[in-house]
């Protein structure tokens, strides 16, 4: 174990245990509090990271830096940041699930993982303690171990990631036939969208009765294969995510950029509908820019599980929530519209509308209001037409919709 000390900062421990589920030693980074050792009685709560493809537990150095950066200036409560080694050699890397090839790697971090942090470390054992985030591959691993295990996640942050993989199967076909010499038999070495599409294949078909040992999504001729669509679809946040209820407590931070080179944005705005139908807790923070995490929308993220935590500590639960029921009306619309909502108790009221890349184009501030029905009226009339954020701020709750300005 190799220690890394700043005690004015973070302590970085480049640590390794043996994984039962994957009967291997894996790698794991760890990052405590500057003063960890200074405070006996007090215990962490702990974000785990997830890295993205074709990386491991190295990656990302900068986005936990940038948490205790935050914690140094007491925006947030301090934190353990843990990054655990998701790869797998030869493909880009496991996709955080159990797979026959690959190990099950779900397990791995849903057990094992923790288990090794909480016995080892001072930690918060309490769900409403424990978050798990990560960036491309691995946001969706963090949001696929958020849905299959909320009992162990209060909070989940998605960061470029593709949540409807429906929506981009035609754009991936593409781009591989063109990847491969305008041909449907695939090079693993013929780039990155092949590379990343049989990695795919190990993770949500896997084979071991074929050479090489997984079933492909695309055939020869270029068509779908339905009964291996299926079983991908088994691993797609936007279907998983009708197994999970608000009764779950478990909250989503939604991130994309606005540009990403693959074509995900759409997907991103899809999955955010769906948590908008199904009634979950979510923040949807788009950027302006490509694949690569945003900083800006990272500290927005730690400020997001920080608000979870605090709400934790004071005994924060599902039906203490301030606004109860929220119209907005008429959306689409042209130059007006009405925001109806009622409130349990009093509290402040904050309303933005933003750009569809994050940027805030108009607050307005309630101040104070008192419990009952209130509305609310907006002249968006000298908006261009397009799609917009609107954010409803109180202290303990973030309400976000989608509004669509026709000409």
């Amino acid at each position: 174990m190799c220690t890394d000390l700043n005690s004015q900062n973070y302590i970085k421990l480049d640590a390794s245990f043996f994984s039962e589920v994957l009967d291997t030693v894996k790698n794991v980074d760890i990052y405590l509090p500057g003063d960890y050792y200074q405070h006996d009685s007090i215990l962490y709560p702990v974000i785990y990271f997830l890295h993205g493809a074709g990386g491991n537990q190295n990656d990302y150095h900068d986005l936990a830096l940038l948490l205790y950066i935050m914690i140094n200036n007491e925006e947030i409560n301090p934190f353990i940041i843990v990054k655990p080694d998701g790869s797998c050699e030869p493909y880009l890397g496991s996709a955080y699930v159990n797979s026959e090839l690959y190990g099950n790697y779900e397990d791995f971090i849903a057990e094992d993982l923790i288990a090794f942090t909480e016995n080892n470390f001072k930690v918060n054992t309490s769900k409403y303690a424990r978050y798990i985030a990560g960036h491309s591959m691995g946001g969706g691993g963090a949001l696929k171990l958020s849905i299959w295990h909320p009992e162990l996640y209060r909070g989940v942050v998605c960061s470029s990631n593709n949540p409807v993989r429906d929506l981009t199967l035609d754009n991936t076909r593409s781009r591989l036939y063109v990847e491969n010499d305008s041909s449907f038999h695939f090079n693993y070495n013929a780039g990155t969208y092949t590379a990343l599409y049989i990695t795919g294949c190990g993770a949500y078909s896997p084979n071991l009765e074929l050479d090489p040992p997984f079933d492909h999504l695309i055939d020869t001729s270029g068509n779908f294969v339905e009964n291996v669509l299926e079983r991908w679809r088994l691993f797609d946040p936007g279907y998983m995510i009708q197994n999970l209820t608000p009764d779950d407590s478990v909250a989503f931070f939604i991130t994309c950029g606005t540009d990403d080179e693959y074509q995900i944005f759409p997907s991103n705005l899809a999955f955010v509908d769906t948590l908008e139908l199904y009634n979950f807790d979510h923040i949807f923070r788009p950027y302006e820019g490509g694949h690569a995490h945003d900083i800006a929308a990272f500290m927005d993220a730690y400020r997001f599980i920080d608000s979870l935590y605090t709400q934790g500590l004071t005994l924060y639960i599902q039906e203490d929530r301030v606004m109860s029921d929220l119209l907005v009306w008429p959306n689409p619309f042209v130059d007006e519209i009405s925001i109806d909502f009622s409130l349990k108790h009093a509290t402040t009221v904050d309303i933005e509308v933003c750009k569809i890349n994050g940027n805030k184009i108009l607050t307005k501030r309630e101040g104070i209001l008192n419990g009952g029905q209130h509305a609310v009226k907006l002249n968006l009339s000298h908006f261009p037409p397009g799609v917009y954020i609107l954010n409803l701020r109180m202290k303990h709750q973030v309400i976000v919709r989608k509004l669509i300005k026709m000409k």
